[in-house]
């Protein structure tokens, strides 16, 4: 048998890629860890690949600082699209956020300063801020 057929997306940033299998399965991953996979340094196991649940069970995010700064410019928050409906993500200041896709997982993320955002997954919201760890953009 063949192996599935995957689909990338690549972030603004382009740190962090997101991939979809055509069977229904899905995962994140760095850019240095898809290089190492393309060079044959590296084989992904089976388990780095998540099952679309097709659930609103939360979401995921991450903030980046670039070098020589204290705080992180660059946002992002992640999840499984819902079963039924769609997906909407604005700051506490009201900006609506643009909100990419690929295969059923959604991926949003922005430039400026951190605060609370509002995350609409299907019939659910979340009311979340990053929390930062210090990871240098480089």
């Amino acid at each position: 048998m063949a192996d599935p057929r995957i689909e990338t997306l690549i972030t603004q940033y382009g740190l962090w890629r997101f991939q979809w299998r055509e069977d229904g399965r899905w995962r994140q991953v760095d850019a240095n860890q898809l290089d190492a996979e393309a060079a044959g340094e590296h084989t992904p196991s089976e388990d780095e690949w998540v099952v679309w649940t097709g659930a609103a069970h939360g979401v995921t995010g991450r903030a980046e600082a670039p070098e020589g700064r204290d705080e992180p410019t660059w946002w992002m928050h992640y999840g499984e699209m819902p079963a039924v409906g769609t997906v909407r993500v604005w700051k506490s200041d009201g900006t609506l956020l643009p909100v990419r896709t690929i295969g059923r997982v959604w991926v949003c993320e922005w430039y400026g300063v951190g605060q609370p955002v509002t995350i609409e997954v299907g019939d659910k919201q979340f009311h979340v801020r990053i929390p930062y760890r210090r990871h240098y953009l480089s």
